[in-house]
């Protein structure tokens, strides 16, 4: 007798023309946010591909015209040494923000808390509008596929009469929702799993763990809109009052508590470090120009004792290794609110992940961002190999500087290589428990008033 009702179910589903082109319309934007974000993947890994050959060109170019009696610290002062965020197999799944965060952050052997939060300009339209990749496509317009489909379940059938045909012929009434409900969500998973595939084609990201773990966070989502659902048609209303409740819900989920949600935590953790920070770094540098160069000297003998062998005399206005002393030293100033500004960044991104523990949406988004390393963390990461670099790249060159060993007798060639960050594969098992037990909590309510129609 199921079987008869799921394939009856099916047949009215798929006769409809409204569910035609609404599951067109749907798979038509989720093939639209695979080729975006991987044409905005394929264009960063594009120009992470000329990083090398242009920090090599650029390097060159400067040794080429160099003098003849140039040192190291005079000619090192213009050379740029390239950082990159390689993305992951799956980052144009989800873009995160890697569309705002620098990508390739190029450094001197300067002060790097004066670089190191530089941005490229991006344009205001697009960051306004955000990014329509396939993410985007799973977390605000399934559910709306899954509301137009589901809205009017059981008020529909009591409005053509086939309600009391279904209690008069025995059938029972929730084992009838149950497979109306699950005839949609094979549908709508099916239509998850067909585009999970051509993405996977499509990025060559292959089927691996993030593939399956994207794949299982999605079909929960979608079944906790089911969950949604169900209990809005065992409120035994008309379909006008479930399709204004189902989209009304929709709205709030999805658009107005995550905004609220942002502005809260944006105005209990305000981060105004990231200026204070670069002034702080620029006040420490210039200041030492006016103060002998000993006060300098000792605090940078402090981290590098080994370089008390060089003299460096006062009465002489510029100095190589006091200048690059000098720079190290103003990052060591700015460096205690920069450690506040990351720590105010976590401290951001922790009650972002308790927001997503009670908003299914934010939630979702920010496990897909996790696992494909588009989320602040994985910036942050990127940040600490950039000062690990910068760090390498200043110490190699040190001797070289002190010693002001003329340039074209520098190892130039055999300077740090730039290393990326390693990537993580972290699921917030946390969310994913507390949204499981919601979707249970709803579906529990959805039965038990079920029966009572």
């Amino acid at each position: 007798m199921m079987k008869r009702i799921l394939s009856i179910e099916f047949k009215n589903i798929f006769r409809s023309n409204a569910f035609r082109i609404g599951v067109l319309v749907v798979f038509l934007f989720g093939l639209y946010g695979i080729y975006y974000g991987n044409r905005v993947i394929e264009e960063q890994k594009e120009n992470i591909s000329r990083i090398e050959h242009l920090e090599n060109e650029s390097i060159e170019h400067i040794l080429h015209i160099a003098g003849a009696e140039n040192t190291a610290g005079t000619d090192i002062y213009y050379m740029i040494f390239h950082t990159y965020n390689p993305p992951t197999d799956w980052a144009a799944f989800s873009l995160g923000q890697r569309d705002i965060l620098n990508y390739n952050i190029k450094t001197k052997i300067l002060a790097l808390e004066g670089q190191i939060y530089d941005n490229e300009l991006t344009n205001p339209l697009s960051l306004l509008v955000g990014n329509l990749d396939l993410s985007f496509v799973f977390i605000y317009l399934f559910p709306l596929l899954i509301i137009a489909l589901g809205f009017s379940l059981i008020s529909e059938e009591k409005e053509t009469g086939v309600w009391s045909m279904i209690k008069i012929s025995g059938v029972p009434t929730l084992s009838f929702v149950f497979y109306k409900i699950f005839a949609r969500w094979l549908i709508v998973v099916s239509l998850v799993i067909i585009l999970m595939i051509v993405a996977a084609l499509v990025f060559r990201a292959g089927f691996g763990v993030v593939f399956f773990a994207i794949l299982g966070i999605s079909i929960f989502y979608v079944s906790f809109w089911f969950a949604v659902v169900w209990l809005i048609n065992s409120l035994n209303r008309n379909s006008t009052y479930n399709a204004i409740l189902s989209v009304g819900i929709w709205i709030v989920l999805c658009l107005m508590f995550p905004a609220l949600g942002n502005t809260i935590i944006t105005v209990t953790t305000p981060v105004h470090e990231a200026m204070e920070t670069t002034l702080i770094q620029r006040e420490a540098y210039h200041e030492k120009w006016d103060k002998p160069k000993s006060v300098t000297m000792n605090k940078f003998y402090q981290e590098y004792p080994e370089y008390k062998k060089y003299k460096i005399p006062e009465e002489k206005y510029y100095v190589a290794g006091w200048y690059y002393a000098m720079q190290y030293v103003a990052d060591k100033e700015a460096e205690p609110t920069s450690k506040q500004m990351e720590q105010k960044l976590m401290e951001r991104q922790h009650k972002a992940e308790t927001l997503g523990m009670f908003l299914p949406t934010v939630g979702v988004q920010r496990m897909y961002n996790t696992l494909v390393n588009t989320d602040l963390e994985a910036h942050m990461r990127y940040l600490a190999s950039v000062r690990k670099h910068h760090k390498a790249v200043r110490e190699f060159f040190y001797p070289y500087i002190f010693e002001e060993t003329l340039t074209k007798n520098t190892p130039w060639e055999k300077r740090p290589k730039y290393q990326p960050s390693a990537e993580s594969v972290d699921i917030s098992w946390k969310s994913l428990f507390v949204g499981m037990l919601y979707s249970l909590l709803l579906v529990f309510i959805g039965i038990k008033l079920t029966k009572k129609i």
